[in-house]
């Protein structure tokens, strides 16, 4: 299970950087399978925003 830090990146942070940290955790993967998450579930207070970014994140690598 890879994890994008729930509170200092997904809901305090700009979507620039849960994209960045997104990114980090799906390369750390080394290719291999893993549930993407931000601490098991979405946290009170996370923007939109974050969590699109998050996500375009996820389909940016994989169409690599």
């Amino acid at each position: 299970m890879g994890n994008v830090n729930p509170l200092e990146v997904g809901v305090r942070g700009t979507p620039k950087e849960v994209r960045a940290a997104t990114l980090d955790v799906l390369e750390k993967s080394g290719g291999q399978g893993i549930i993407l998450s931000v601490g098991g579930g979405i946290s009170p207070g996370m923007p939109k925003q974050n969590i699109e970014a998050m996500l375009q994140a996820l389909r940016e690598y994989n169409s690599k």
